[in-house]
């Protein structure tokens, strides 16, 4: 009895390892303070998804660029090329999908030292 519990078991943890695990859906998550993004930059995979968090207790505005300051980048998501921003009022959740290899910078036109570094690979 005890043989065939641990072949099962055995079977159930190789078929998991071969689907990868159980985290191959998690989402790498940015999260937004009142000045500052965690982490500050991140490396992801062309196509991966990142969940833009803003757990603070105010507004961002989030474009691409530096201090501040809107600078097109081509081949960043949509909702970031704008001059307008992509706003996150607090407490909301966003995902945003990178599909062009490059690397992006993300500020926040109200905190203009919250810069993020997005690199695709």
């Amino acid at each position: 009895m005890k043989k065939i519990a641990a072949t099962l078991l055995m079977g159930s943890l190789l078929a998991l390892a071969a689907c990868g695990g159980g985290n191959s859906s998690s989402k790498p998550t940015v999260t937004m303070t009142g000045d500052s993004f965690i982490p500050p930059s991140l490396t992801i995979n062309k196509g991966q998804s990142v969940t833009f968090d803003n757990s603070s207790d105010t507004t961002h505005l989030l474009v691409t660029g530096m201090n501040g300051q809107y600078q097109p980048e081509a081949g960043a998501p949509s909702d970031f090329e704008n001059s307008s921003g992509l706003k996150f009022s607090p407490g909301t959740k966003m995902v945003e999908t990178f599909n062009t290899p490059g690397t992006y910078k993300i500020t926040c036109t109200i905190h203009p030292t919250m810069e993020e570094t997005i690199t695709v690979k």
